[in-house]
């Protein structure tokens, strides 16, 4: 999240654009719930990969969701390919 709001904020012409961004994430982190990967959510990520062939950060996403007995968020839905 670092490197992509460092990113907008420099396109923005802000003066500090990291710094700015920093102050981001520590607001986002504040009012998130950051919880730790453990090795039974990494191993479902690797078998999801392998199901699917989606990205792998997408993976982790869905086995976190499973394991937190919550809907797995994404920005967009994307269109299947096979």
């Amino acid at each position: 999240m670092l490197y992509v709001v460092s990113r907008i904020y420099r396109a923005a012409g802000l003066k500090n654009p990291n710094v700015e961004a920093l102050h981001f994430v520590e607001w986002v982190k504040r009012r998130s719930n950051i919880v730790n990967i453990d090795e039974n959510v990494a191993m479902r990520a690797e078998e999801l990969k392998k199901q699917l062939r989606i990205a792998l950060p997408d993976c982790y996403v869905i086995s976190t969701a499973e394991a937190m007995d919550a809907a797995p968020l994404f920005k967009r839905q994307e269109s299947e390919t096979s």
